[in-house]
């Protein structure tokens, strides 16, 4: 049997998840912050919180040999405490805000359960989404008390508006399967306007069988069209293209595959945190493809 996984990092494993807790306190102790260490993120004296789940994912999900791990988190904590040092972007009067207000996707581990994102919604299936402002060097995260202050509806609307306008850069198709890929580091968030990207992309009206969607990483989005009793393949090819993406691209968000259907998101793999998912079709989705084999016949 393998190593039991932590609770709280489920990425990794107990003793994976107590090296990165001490190397991330270690690495805020060589830049002067004392925090304690809680199993999901370390708080400072002043009560900043800082999640363990995104440096926990880039570490796991890359691959990378734990020999290197000392390094990377100490250069994730500079950039992290850097970013945070900066001019305060949110004092910026609203309006100035809108043209660079986007979502950001986390998978649900990537984010402390408490603190400033509190406010995050459940875009799809363990996957939340909060708001980011693209800055020069950087992007930052919309805490809860900015969000009051600017108005989670006006910047709703304006992550929204921002998102229709991101365009693939590249697409290949494969399976039935259209895997379309951006230099924008929000190109993902496209897949919460999910039709309007299926008609920009091959000009495909929206069906009542809904479209196969897939977003691994912050660069990318797959989806499928099921039309015909090719549908099953399609499902399957982007099972195991979503999970080697996942795997390799850069800003991680989830291996899984969904069915979005009349605006709604449902997980069609399933699998725990580390593992390759696997399939698990839900009823409703396995009469699709049925109706495709009654059509054929």
């Amino acid at each position: 049997m393998g190593e039991r996984r932590d609770a709280a990092l489920p990425m990794l494993t107990v003793r994976q998840a107590g090296r990165v807790r001490a190397l991330v306190r270690e690495a805020l102790a060589r830049q002067g912050r004392r925090v304690t260490v809680f199993p999901g993120h370390v708080e400072d004296a002043d009560g900043a919180k800082f999640g363990l789940g995104g440096i926990a994912r880039v570490l796991t999900a890359r691959a990378i040999p734990e020999p290197r791990w000392g390094t990377l988190v100490d250069a994730h904590v500079v950039r992290m405490l850097s970013a945070m040092a900066g001019p305060d972007d949110f004092r910026a009067p609203t309006e100035d805000l809108v043209p660079r207000t986007y979502f950001g996707l986390y998978d649900r581990t990537a984010l402390p359960g408490t603190g400033g994102w509190d406010y995050a919604r459940e875009a799809l299936p363990d996957v939340l989404e909060v708001f980011v402002l693209d800055c020069p060097d950087s992007v930052k995260t919309f805490c809860g008390d900015e969000v009051a202050r600017h108005g989670e509806r006006r910047l709703r609307q304006a992550a929204l508006a921002n998102a229709r306008r991101e365009v693939p850069g590249e697409r290949r198709d494969f399976e039935g399967v259209h895997l379309l890929c951006s230099e924008s580091m929000h190109f993902a968030s496209s897949a919460l306007v999910l039709p309007e990207l299926v008609l920009k992309v091959t000009g495909e009206a929206p069906s009542a069988n809904g479209v196969l969607v897939a977003v691994p990483f912050r660069h990318q989005v797959l989806y499928s069209v099921p039309r015909d009793e090719r549908a099953g393949r399609s499902l399957e090819a982007m099972a195991k293209i979503a999970a080697a993406e996942y795997r390799t691209g850069t800003g991680p968000i989830s291996p899984h595959v969904f069915w979005w259907r009349e605006g709604q998101f449902t997980k069609l793999t399933e699998g725990a945190p580390g593992e390759t998912p696997q399939l698990a079709v839900p009823a409703e989705f396995e009469a699709v493809l049925d109706s495709f084999v009654r059509d054929r016949s």
